[in-house]
């Protein structure tokens, strides 16, 4: 390879527009004009979605699968100070090809290390998770856990931060994992253990020990709403 073709590699690797690469190439083959107006109808398709500002074209994105049949893409954080957050691209006969439908696709895979990166940098990396308001304790039955689950909905809705554990448990071992999750307070549902039509639940303050009886869920609701930031 001569230095004028060397030349005119690296300007075609500086190129970041259709225009631009039109402009370099001078004589465009058919077959590569076909493609170059396929690019500028995806740039116009950004454009009228909102974040054209965001898109160039980049010649030298070289994705390391052999699976794709389109366009590849890479996406960095606005100021290029971050390797590449996240890449994918166009893959039609994927799919098909592992035994699966014929269907084309698009997709991508991303890294959460340089996305933890960039936000620590951007000082948008929360220090801790939000602390709990209130853990919902319930028995070892479906019937219990489907209790537990409507209170918990119910104080979500009003604003509150509400864990219970995903698998049944004695009661003691949940207000264990309710303290060491830092909640101060917890809620124990009525008991399908419990004499027939009994209803009460029943609010506990882990530090102290105090309990308090509600006779609904709803109750439960109403005093725990009304004292929202209180842990």
């Amino acid at each position: 390879m001569d230095d004028e073709a060397i030349g005119r590699l690296f300007a075609l690797l500086r190129v970041r527009s259709p225009a631009e690469l039109r402009e370099t190439l001078g004589v465009v083959p058919r077959a590569l004009e076909e493609r170059i107006a396929e690019i500028e109808q995806y740039l116009d398709f950004t454009q009228r979605l909102g974040v054209g500002e965001y898109v160039q074209l980049d010649l030298t994105i070289v994705r390391g699968l052999a699976y794709y049949t389109g366009i590849v893409f890479e996406l960095f954080d606005a100021r290029g100070e971050f390797r590449a957050i996240a890449g994918g691209g166009r893959y039609d006969t994927l799919l098909a090809s592992l035994g699966g439908a014929d269907l084309p696709a698009l997709g991508f895979g991303m890294g959460d290390v340089v996305l933890g990166e960039l936000l620590r940098a951007r000082g948008l990396m929360r220090v801790s998770a939000k602390a709990i308001d209130v853990w919902v304790a319930g028995g070892e039955r479906t019937v219990d856990l489907q209790k537990v689950m409507s209170l918990a909905t119910a104080l979500r809705a009003e604003g509150l931060a509400v864990e219970y554990s995903l698998k049944p448990q004695q009661i003691a071992k949940q207000f264990r994992a309710a303290s060491t999750a830092g909640a101060k307070r917890a809620v124990v549902v009525p008991l399908a253990t419990d004499a027939v039509g009994g209803t009460e639940y029943t609010f506990r303050n882990l530090d102290s020990g105090e309990q308090t009886k509600y006779p609904d869920a709803d109750a439960v609701v109403r005093a725990l709403a009304a004292t929202r930031g209180a842990r």
